[in-house]
């Protein structure tokens, strides 16, 4: 079916690549609030962005809203931003997806549990004609202990939430078996996809795992799977998850890791095709398009016969 993974088309990776980018964009407060109104179309962020180009790096630069230490990370924040801007855009122009709608943020829903909507989770639906993508972003700065947890503990508070986000999605959007549903995240985000994929309220709602630098999770979390699931429908989920890293990535392989070698791909990068002082080589998402916004080509499965 693919090259990227061989049972998978490579349609679904480059679009969950391209959505796993924009999630990035909604770090800025400006972008993040222009999608609380009503769903917006990929095109409609872009222009939104490009308009108030100023405006978001001002938002940077002087609002307290964002938990800088100095005038240096701020000035990487504006710099990262601007780097992951440029990506997205060529990304979702040469890919045709500026018609996908972005909607159900995890920001902008309503939850009966008010200290649930205001931690973390940064979730969001990408909705198109055919496919339906639930990506959860990486790691941000409340949630460093959450990772801890997740990795030393049966399950941490923001993988629970992550869970509850994407069975309320289901819910209130009523998917069936007949939709084509992806989860998908970067780092942490990748982790809270594995997750969800295991204990999903409907599991059979889930059709791929698309986890990016994605973690792997502590011997406890296996061990609290059996006292409520069978062997059978743990194999059942893992043989959904795809796991897409970085050359030098060092997060994928962390803890117990529970995609098998023959749905992992690694992207050899080429340093002269990237983008130059990018924070943490191969892990970041930019690294998987060149700079003219095209997926990156150059695929080593492992596992898998060259």
């Amino acid at each position: 079916m693919g090259t990227i993974f061989k049972d998978l088309e490579d349609g679904y990776v480059q679009k969950a690549t391209v959505f796993n980018v924009c999630m990035y964009m909604m770090n800025n407060t400006l972008v993040r609030n222009y999608t609380k109104s009503e769903p917006r179309t990929l095109g409609d962020i872009l222009d939104f962005i490009d308009t108030y180009k100023e405006e978001i790096e001002d938002s940077f630069r002087y609002s307290e809203a964002y938990n800088f230490q100095d005038a240096g990370e701020r000035t990487t924040a504006i710099d990262t931003f601007a780097q992951m801007f440029s990506v997205f855009e060529k990304a979702v122009r040469n890919t045709k997806l500026e018609n996908i709608i972005f909607k159900d943020s995890s920001w902008n829903m309503k939850y009966e549990n008010e200290e649930f909507a205001n931690y973390c989770t940064n979730g969001a639906v990408f909705e198109s004609a055919t496919e339906v993508y639930v990506v959860f972003e990486g790691t941000i700065d409340a949630e460093w202990l959450d990772n801890g947890e997740g990795l030393s503990q049966e399950k941490s508070d923001q993988q629970e939430n992550a869970l509850a986000y994407f069975n309320m999605v289901a819910q209130e959007n009523g998917w069936t078996e007949s939709d084509t549903v992806i989860v998908s995240g970067h780092s942490k985000g990748g982790n809270k996809a594995q997750y969800t994929t295991l204990y999903a309220a409907q599991p059979e709602l889930i059709d791929y795992c698309i986890s990016i630098n994605g973690q792997g999770f502590s011997n406890l979390e296996e061990e609290e799977y059996y006292t409520k699931h069978s062997e059978q429908q743990r194999q059942e989920a893992i043989d959904k998850m795809y796991s897409l890293c970085g050359e030098y990535d060092y997060v994928h392989g962390l803890c117990n890791v529970i995609i098998p070698e023959e749905r992992t791909t690694i992207i050899d990068l080429d340093d002269d095709k990237f983008y130059e002082n990018i924070v943490a080589v191969g892990h970041c998402m930019p690294w998987f398009f060149y700079r003219d916004g095209e997926f990156h080509g150059d695929l080593n499965p492992i596992g898998a016969e060259s």
